[in-house]
């Protein structure tokens, strides 16, 4: 058995030397260890210091050091290359790291760009403190750097390796000294190689996540100017890392602060106009990105919305008292009223209008949101306050149940998704987004009022269908901007939105129309409502008609009768109902043998066929026909599918479909209400079989 084993771990290897030794062809055993392997490689080939040299297995893109965990899943047949161990690898570019010719320069980064990548090669760099001196060559590059002198790709290396070594994450990004992000961001304001930007941008978007010191030297650092000139570059991978670099400040740092730093300089509005101006369909990569700094810049909008009154003597307080003032500039007749007086024209429900708030959210967010209207808009503001007291509109508490749906609709204060790619792009067209889409959402709502000729008592209906425009016109792609939001959201009136409703209420069962489970009982139903249909139509025929008779141009009457075994006809004049006993003709039903339509019937004083004529051919000892004219299409269609079902056919006339199709569709909803917003299986649940021991009230073992 234990020669059978190894049989089994025994692999052929072909191993190659970088020193031009003759490759080698081995059987190995992978149970033992890698140094037993490589002390049998150095051994054939009359190599010393077997401790100073290692394996590595080549990838598809690179080779990496061979370890004693993965030399199990090395397969019979693989290639190997005999080098240098990691450790003196690590001390000869440390060695190179303090040269200072170009030569050695290039030589070294050659290296790392090679080696940066590999775990053992990592391991003993930073044990010889290699991460130090590439720190200190990165920072005399960076110092010394002159594009016209020194290639680019020098420190682009540098800055890439020194990425690749600290994403191994074998070393705390808390060794990297403020002095030194200091200086890349110094680099980074000068700099205008786009290839460069991307790969500081990542390492201090990189250094924000992973140290909470490096915070605040990044923010003190680099410039606004810089940022701005960022966001418009023309670069795709220099706006990508801009993005990700302003949402790593939005996220690690204060939000706040950063957030006020990015309005003062319009930098949400450069990515508004650069980034998605310039690319209405962007990469998901970006799109992910803009989304994280929607999410987050209007994350700081929480701690207002789930903040209440302390007190009647707090700032907040003094906000409602200003929206009241605001109505005395315009209204100095209600100057002396009593201030609990204005709450009620305001629209609160309480006496006490702090009450309205307690609900979080929105909290205090929907009083900042009215002030801004009232400060912004103060004409605005008071026609449509004062003008909605006509209509019975509150406007303190529509304002309070607005600013709720805005919140809910832009979901703030949600966390952030790693694959969400869900922005809205009118968002970074101005920098009080929240402020302004509430003007536009509480002017929409007034009219939106005005056109349902609503109450208190539709409140709720009323803000439903505001939803409804808000959401249908915020998700157009075409809207890119408030300004363009306004103008269409302003032509969605409320009998547009009763369409809308319908469509979807149309589709949603058509959708559930296609179910399984209901194409059943479609299905079972389609015998009844056939049945009805075919009742309906001996019905009219038992009432009766009037057709023309173009032959003789006379209006022939036919009627059926009650017990359905004749059809009796005859002349009549004008308008007049004549019983069954005036029509002196009659076709017993069991004659009739064919029906005609209007291509089989030719009118000979007209030469001519008509698209609504009818015949009908009996027999009575030789065929005979009954040719009609029906004046209308209805009239047309119930007689065709009457006298089918007579001859023991199928109704099958345009009406029939249609009055077959509406009947169904009424009668399943009726069914179906019952399961209203449950979802419907496409197949039934599986049934579980009987357990073992249902029959234990009959078996007496049990």
């Amino acid at each position: 058995m234990a020669s059978q084993t190894d049989d089994f771990n025994k692999i052929k290897l072909y191993i190659e030397s970088e020193q031009g030794n003759q490759p080698l062809l081995l059987s190995w055993d992978t149970a033992l260890p890698l140094r037993a392997l490589i002390a049998e490689v150095c051994s054939q080939w009359s190599i010393k210091n077997p401790e100073s040299f290692a394996l590595k297995t080549s990838s598809s893109t690179q080779e990496f050091y061979l370890t004693d965990e993965a030399r199990r899943e090395l397969k019979s047949g693989q290639l190997l290359h005999m080098t240098a161990s990691p450790k003196k690898m690590a001390e000869e570019v440390k060695q190179l790291l303090n040269t200072q010719t170009e030569e050695a320069k290039e030589e070294c980064f050659e290296l790392l760009q090679l080696l940066s990548k590999d775990p053992l090669f990592v391991t003993s760099f930073l044990s010889t403190d290699g991460i130090h001196f590439l720190m200190e060559a990165i920072q005399k590059e960076i110092m010394n750097y002159n594009p016209e002198a020194h290639p680019m790709k020098t420190i682009d290396g540098l800055l890439e390796s020194f990425q690749d070594i600290m994403e191994q994450s074998m070393v705390s990004w808390t060794i990297i000294q403020p002095e030194y992000i200091i200086n890349l961001c110094e680099f980074l304001n000068k700099q205008k190689e786009p290839q460069l930007q991307t790969k500081v941008l990542t390492l201090l978007e990189n250094a924000i996540f992973n140290s909470e010191k490096l915070y605040l030297p990044i923010f003190e650092s680099l410039s606004t100017e810089t940022l701005t000139s960022l966001t418009s570059d023309k670069s795709p991978s220099v706006q990508l890392a801009t993005l990700s670099f302003i949402n790593a400040m939005l996220g690690k740092g204060n939000t706040m602060e950063y957030l006020q730093l990015l309005k003062k300089q319009r930098i949400l509005q450069g990515i508004g106009s650069h980034v998605i101006g310039r690319h209405p369909q962007v990469k998901p990569e970006v799109a992910h990105q803009l989304y994280v700094c929607q999410n987050l810049s209007l994350g700081v909008l929480e701690k207002r919305a789930t903040s209440r009154f302390i007190d009647h003597y707090d700032t907040s307080y003094k906000h409602l008292v200003y929206l009241v003032n605001s109505l005395h500039i315009q209204t100095p007749d209600t100057a002396n009223k009593n201030i609990e007086d204005e709450f009620v024209k305001l629209g609160f429900l309480n006496e006490d209008p702090t009450e309205d708030f307690n609900d979080v959210p929105p909290g205090l967010l929907a009083l900042d949101c009215m002030v801004y209207f009232a400060q912004s808009q103060p004409e605005n503001f008071t026609r449509q306050v004062l003008r909605k007291l006509e209509f019975q509109c509150p406007f303190g508490h529509t304002s309070i149940f607005l600013t709720k749906m805005m919140y809910s609709l832009l979901k703030v204060g949600e966390p952030v998704s790693d694959i969400s790619t869900d922005y809205i792009p009118m968002f970074f067209s101005n920098q009080n987004f929240f402020e302004e889409f509430f003007c536009i959402n509480i002017q929409l709502l007034f009219k939106t009022w005005r056109e349902m000729r609503a109450t208190p008592i539709d409140f709720e209906k009323v803000m439903s269908v505001v939803q409804k425009q808000i959401d249908m016109v915020m998700r157009d792609p075409e809207v890119s901007s408030l300004d363009s939001y306004r103008r269409k959201i302003m032509q969605l009136n409320y009998s547009q939105i009763l369409k809308q409703l319908d469509i979807e209420k149309e589709h949603q069962d058509a959708n559930i129309f296609k179910a399984k489970p209901v194409m059943e009982l479609r299905d079972r139903l389609q015998p009844q409502i056939l049945d009805l249909i075919k009742r309906q139509r001996l019905n009219q025929l038992v009432k009766g008609e009037s057709f023309s008779d173009p032959k003789r141009k006379k209006t022939i009457f036919c009627r059926l009768t009650q017990n359905h075994k004749f059809l009796h006809y005859g002349e009549v004049e004008g308008n007049k109902v004549p019983s069954i006993e005036e029509l002196e003709k009659k076709i017993q039903v069991n004659q009739m043998k064919e029906l005609l339509l209007g291509k089989d019937i030719v009118f000979k004083s007209k030469n001519k066929t008509e698209s609504h004529a009818l015949g009908i051919v009996f027999s009575g000892g030789e065929d005979k026909r009954l040719e009609l004219l029906a004046t209308d299409e209805r009239k047309f269609c119930v007689w065709i599918d009457g006298i089918r079902i007579l001859l023991g056919q199928q109704p099958d006339s345009d009406l029939a479909i249609s009055d077959m199709e509406t009947l169904l569709n009424m009668d399943m909803k009726i069914h179906l209400l019952a399961i209203e917003n449950i979802p419907i299986p496409d197949y039934p649940p599986v049934i579980p079989p009987n357990p073992p021991n249902l029959d234990f009230c009959t078996t007496p073992d049990l």
